[in-house]
């Protein structure tokens, strides 16, 4: 029953795509990316499926457009090709929304061989994740790349956030000097790293000290781009 960022920002003329993980349900038609306001769809729908096989408990959990797709790479590399393969297509006259929740750094914890290399004076755990969040890394600047190369980039507004803190805190992620880690309510848990870079419109290195909420950007995005608050919902 509820109004999406991308249902709103498809009636307000924008390109809506998603490449990564959906995780908002799947097992009816009406519950799938597509019937909630992305005009593109890339990815999978569930959580933990493997970065290699691209299946969740025996199940392939890998999608374009709401249906099977089965192809091989690391998914973050994937998601990473198909953000900025849509970036390359989009028309120069249309605005783009495009949502890319990458499945790195969340288990289960696997990296190719070569990306964990380089942290080889790390405990096995850490040197895993260090490796999945430098191919995040990797994965954002070719997003960034992109916008580079289409001419995007001084007109576009990137939001980075995490959704938690790390998880197996002190053994697979530090949120030190921060108490606890995912799943938990202390600071540790629910106090992530996040930043916003518009060129022109936010000072480069500013920060702010006022707690904010994921929650907090469905309204302000709705009233920067203009969209409706109420009306018609995209399918």
């Amino acid at each position: 029953d509820e109004r999406t960022l991308p249902q709103a920002l498809s009636d307000a003329g924008y390109t809506t795509a998603i490449c990564g993980k959906w995780h908002l349900g799947e097992f009816r038609a009406e519950y799938r990316p597509s019937q909630r306001g992305f005009q593109h769809q890339y990815g999978h729908m569930m959580g933990n499926l493997d970065y290699f096989t691209h299946l969740r408990d025996g199940k392939l959990d890998w999608y374009r457009d709401d249906k099977p797709l089965k192809e091989e790479g690391y998914t973050p590399r994937l998601i990473a090709k198909e953000a900025s393969r849509l970036i390359r297509a989009q028309p120069a006259d249309k605005p783009l929304f495009l949502y890319v929740p990458f499945n790195g750094i969340h288990s289960p914890y696997q990296v190719p061989e070569s990306d964990a290399k380089p942290y080889a004076n790390l405990p096995a755990l850490r040197r895993t994740v260090a490796g999945m969040l430098a191919v995040v890394d990797e994965a954002i600047g070719q997003i960034t790349a992109a916008l580079e190369e289409k001419g995007m980039r001084n007109n576009t507004l990137i939001i980075f956030s995490s959704d938690n803190g790390g998880a197996r805190a002190g053994k697979g992620t530090m949120n030190t000097p921060l108490r606890g880690g995912k799943g938990g309510i202390y600071e540790g848990g629910v106090r992530v790293a996040a930043f916003a870079t518009w060129p022109g419109k936010i000072a480069a290195g500013a920060t702010i000290d006022e707690p904010m909420h994921i929650v907090d950007w469905y309204p302000t995005l709705v009233k920067l781009t203009g969209a409706p608050t109420s009306g018609a919902t995209a399918k």
